[in-house]
């Protein structure tokens, strides 16, 4: 859904012709960050029953949780009634302002760190959320905390997800 440029990827559940594939979306990116409501797309047969896996763990998450806000979930059906089943048209605007961020924060590192001169490397990523850098030296807890201390930016090192 946030795709800038190149051809949109189809995701591993549209790849799948062995059933082994449940797909587990949000819409907290697509309409609000707020929204906490999720869905999956879970067709497979489950083993012993008449019901998808889909139904099945539908009845689960019925017995474990009770606070998923049914206002909520008639707002992202309405939505979705309202938009034929699709929020490509409601997504675009936003990546529309996504692709200017990333170009503008793509102008600023080679304004700053371009031509090779600072060992200062990063990605330009085809769509989504994030941008990676490569950056000489160590980048630990240390020197996240004096970022966002002395300068209110929030980056992650990669090797917080490793």
């Amino acid at each position: 859904m946030f795709a800038y440029e190149g051809e949109r990827l189809p995701t591993l559940k549209a790849l799948d012709r062995t059933g082994s594939v449940v797909y587990i979306g949000s819409f907290s990116k697509t309409l609000f960050p707020a929204l906490r409501i999720g869905y999956l797309v879970a067709d497979q047969s489950v083993e012993g029953s008449p019901h998808t896996l889909a139904r099945e763990l539908s009845r689960v998450k019925a017995l474990t949780t009770v606070n998923t806000s049914t206002v909520l979930q008639a707002l992202v059906a309405e939505v979705l009634e309202r938009h034929g089943s699709s929020l490509r048209g409601l997504v675009q605007p936003k990546v529309n302002r996504l692709r200017r961020n990333r170009d503008l924060m793509l102008e600023c590192l080679e304004d700053r760190f371009g031509g090779g001169r600072s060992g200062v490397q990063w990605n330009c990523p085809e769509g989504g959320f994030f941008l990676t850098l490569d950056l000489p030296g160590d980048f630990g807890a240390a020197e996240l905390e004096e970022c966002v201390a002395r300068y209110g930016v929030i980056v992650c090192p990669m090797s917080f997800f490793r």
